[in-house]
């Protein structure tokens, strides 16, 4: 998953809400104690250190010499401070270190003289102090790494060691909330389509659990409503055409001196209603249909379709690219793409439909442009309903029943295909657009 696009879930963003909060928390804290805890301790520590050299100048100079190498052998043992009268002098070291400005400036208030840093040479690891006191100079020496407490670094560890475990903890509880909603989200593509239903685990938080246990029990009060209303209307649809076989027969049964125009009216008619149930019941199908997906050659089932238009004396012309190949329903593509081309040669007046396919990234896109009046854009988001004609009068001479394009609306959503009516700009008719996904970015 691209990183715009988990940024868009809710444990993406969940997750980078809960780790920028608490990176800014760290780096609050992390201002607070330097400020208010670590400055002042480096500077008091910085003060000791001071105060402790400033007392050993004044107590080697009032010791009687004999003992002052004890007193300094004591000091370096005790206090690792070196101690001796300087007799030459060494280069001046400048360093940043906040430790050691603060040591010299406390050390420059208590003698009030100024008293550079100093180092023997590059190698040497230890600072120097040159204290003027009693007509001598005494030369004191600390280890240059006594405050290497590397305090900037503790501070970034402790920010990035904090952010990585709080955010680790938080995409894991994050996690255990966000997979039952997943899990939901992907249950409710199947709502209401002819898609085996998987149950929704009911488990996680009581929530979601209640949650999950009610879509579940919605999913099947839906279904069973699809399957009752699609029994209901095969059912009705079958049912008549039984009384209408009776009259058929009973007209064809009349003798032939009563046969006349207004027998062959009653024909037309039944016939007509004959033609109105089929496409009914192929509604009714429709909405229940539960075709096998396999690997479908999209380019060869399109021309075995102009094929059949072509012997019945229509003009299909078919444009397809290789690479048309994807796991989807052939019967419900042949359905739909039949129901397409027959409104298209229907209103395109004997002239040429035009057929296209092409592979897009994961898509297969199949338009179907004919030469008619086309459907006014007002009307569009309306020519799906059943039972919806452009023109109202019904006349069957004047176009369908009007279930054609219902019954293209309800297979491609039962399939997950995204269809849309538009107009050719080549053709000047209606252009169809179907695009068939063949895989999903999860």
């Amino acid at each position: 998953m691209s990183p715009a696009k988990f940024t868009q879930t809710l444990f993406g963003r969940t997750g980078l809400t809960i780790t920028l909060a608490f990176l800014v928390f760290s780096l609050f804290a992390v201002l607070v104690n330097v400020t208010l805890i670590l400055r002042p301790i480096e500077r008091q520590a910085a003060d000791d250190l001071a105060a402790l050299i400033e007392l050993s100048t004044k107590t080697w100079v009032e010791l009687p010499p004999a003992t002052r190498t004890d007193f300094e052998r004591e000091m370096r043992k005790s206090h690792q401070l070196r101690i001796y009268e300087a007799e030459n002098q060494i280069a001046e070291y400048e360093d940043d270190k906040a430790y050691l400005i603060a040591l010299v400036d406390s050390l420059e208030n208590r003698i009030g003289k100024p008293v550079p840093l100093r180092k023997m040479n590059f190698s040497d690891d230890w600072l120097w102090v040159d204290i003027p006191i009693a007509s001598r100079v005494l030369r004191i020496g600390f280890e240059a790494e006594r405050m290497e407490v590397q305090i900037p670094l503790a501070l970034v560890l402790t920010v990035v060691m904090g952010t990585l475990i709080v955010t680790l903890v938080s995409l894991v509880l994050v996690r255990r909330i966000t997979k039952p909603l997943a899990r939901l989200v992907e249950a409710t593509t199947t709502l209401g389509q002819a898609q085996d239903h998987v149950q929704v685990p009911e488990e996680g938080p009581s929530e979601l659990a209640e949650l999950a246990r009610g879509f579940n029990r919605m999913h099947t009060q839906v279904r069973e409503l699809l399957t009752n209303r699609t029994t209901l209307l095969a059912g009705v649809s079958h049912d008549l055409r039984t009384p209408i076989a009776r009259v058929r027969l009973a007209v064809e049964l009349l003798p032939s001196e009563q046969k006349s125009e207004l027998e062959q009216g009653i024909l037309d008619d039944l016939e007509e209603m004959d033609n109105l149930i089929g496409q009914a019941m192929e509604f009714a199908r429709s909405l229940g249909d539960s075709s096998k997906v396999m690997t479908v050659d999209v380019g060869a089932l399109l021309l075995e379709i102009v094929e059949g238009y072509a012997r019945g004396g229509h003009a299909v012309r078919l444009t397809a690219e290789s690479g048309c190949v994807g796991e989807l329903s052939s019967n419900a593509l042949r359905r739909v793409t039949t129901n397409l081309l027959d409104n298209a040669v229907r209103y395109s007046h004997e002239q040429p439909v035009e057929l296209s396919c092409e592979s897009d990234t994961g898509s297969v896109i199949i338009r179907i442009a004919d030469r008619g009046p086309g459907i006014p854009e007002a009307f569009r988001r309306v020519a799906f309903d059943p039972f919806w004609r452009m023109e109202s009068s019904r006349n069957p001479s004047t176009g369908g029943s009007g279930l054609g394009l219902a019954v293209v609306k309800q297979l491609s959503d039962a399939n997950g295909w995204e269809i849309k009516l538009g107009e050719s700009v080549i053709y000047g008719g209606l252009e169809v657009t179907l695009r068939l996904p063949l895989s999903t970015d999860e």
